[in-house]
């Protein structure tokens, strides 16, 4: 199986550990992972040499980066993902827009209770809500 994971970044955050985490199981039990991230930070992707897993480091310049939407969109239809996962919102946002019509399930993952979320961003997952076919919810 193809597994796309897409996330802002790799940082020290819990969000992150379990992403490097299942990347590198999943790997090991011999499926295909791409992590997409949207920023270049990158601290936990020296965890993941010489485990298989491809990382694509793209550079969201604004709030809603078109660019970085149709990047994305390009990769998940040039890969052949089967499922594309994503990881907190801005991975969460830009994978339901950019899977949207590809035919691939989405999944996203709200693993943070720490934070409040911001009405706009309220906004976007309610307008938003039917591109995703699941969500995980783990705090």
């Amino acid at each position: 199986m193809r597994v796309l994971f897409v996330i802002r970044d790799l940082g020290w955050g819990g969000a992150e550990r379990q992403l490097v985490v299942l990347s590198r199981e999943l790997a090991r039990l011999g499926h295909e992972v791409s992590i997409y991230m949207l920023t270049s930070r990158t601290t936990r992707v020296d965890e993941l040499a010489g485990t298989g897993v491809q990382v694509i480091i793209d550079r969201k310049r604004e709030r809603f980066d078109l660019g970085v939407l149709g990047r994305l969109r390009r990769h998940i239809r040039g890969w052949r993902a089967d499922i594309v996962h994503g990881f907190r919102y801005e991975g969460n946002f830009y994978s339901r827009l950019a899977a949207w019509g590809a035919r691939v399930p989405v999944l996203n993952a709200e693993r943070n209770d720490n934070y409040a979320v911001a009405l706009v961003q309220r906004v976007k997952y309610r307008f938003t809500s039917m591109l995703c076919d699941g969500i995980v919810a783990n705090s």
